[in-house]
């Protein structure tokens, strides 16, 4: 069992854009919202694994894929896009968040709360320094229509992965024209990670797990103290996973889904 090529249903967004989705399996809906740089088939290697007890909800972001795009981007239209999809599910969601997805999930959790069962949000990016003369590269590039540009900036300078990380996902032709493809989008989500901040009412008491990697730059785990110092109503668990990086999904597929079974129970 596979998920489908081609998306099998679309949501609206308030704003009118129109939302691609893709599901797997039967059962307790789990939604997955993926990162920067990214589309719907990053899950590509973990919805197998996950369907076998959930019905799993794969969605392309708007900017990329399958999914369209409007003018005016923030997060909080993310978090209408997100809240849509899980509207459309039918039943309480449990969701899964990678990196920038992460933080759509914790923006959209104030329409969605009465919805939502459980969270597990994988590195996400919350509060990490992003200096302003990389952001300022990132505008450059994407004004001379320099995708390798954008990307060799974001995944060496901002995301601070280590040179030999970028070769291995250059070496993977389809991974790397797909990441040039959704290029345009990453310096908008990078000034938005820079500006997003949990505000108001803490997040609801909600079992929220948190995954890291054990290879990943330390930047992460001060982003996981930052949002745990943020989330203290939160019944929070934080699980490593052994080995691996920011993309855990795609090089331990089943280490991944086997942490995130265990937590959704």
């Amino acid at each position: 069992m596979t998920a489908p090529a081609s998306p099998d249903s679309h949501v609206v967004s308030p704003d009118g854009t129109r939302i691609a989705c893709w599901t797997l399996g039967a059962g307790p809906p789990l939604v997955l919202v993926h990162g920067t740089a990214d589309d719907h088939s990053i899950w590509t290697a973990v919805m197998e694994p996950l369907s076998a007890r959930s019905r799993v909800i794969a969605y392309d972001r708007r900017g990329r894929g399958e999914s369209g795009d409007h003018s005016a981007h923030s997060i909080e239209k993310e978090a209408e896009d997100l809240a849509a999809v899980v509207a459309s599910a039918g039943a309480p969601v449990r969701l899964l968040g990678h990196s920038y997805g992460c933080l759509v999930a914790l923006a959209a959790l104030p329409r969605i709360s009465e919805r939502v069962q459980r969270l597990v949000l994988y590195e996400a990016p919350y509060r990490i320094p992003i200096e302003a003369k990389h952001r300022d590269r990132l505008e450059k590039h994407l004004a001379a229509g320099d995708e390798e540009g954008i990307l060799t900036t974001f995944v060496l300078d901002v995301a601070r992965g280590a040179p030999d990380e970028l070769a291995m996902v250059r070496s993977m032709p389809p991974v790397w024209e797909q990441m040039k493809r959704v290029a345009h989008t990453i310096p908008r989500e990078v000034e938005a990670v820079t500006r997003f901040r949990l505000r108001g009412p803490h997040p609801p008491l909600l079992p929220t797990l948190l995954l890291q990697g054990t290879r990943s730059d330390r930047m992460m785990t001060g982003a996981a103290r930052a949002l745990l110092a943020a989330m203290p109503a939160a019944e929070i668990a934080v699980e490593q996973l052994e080995g691996q990086g920011h993309l855990a999904m795609v090089f331990a597929p089943e280490l991944f889904a086997g942490a995130v079974d265990r937590f959704l129970g």
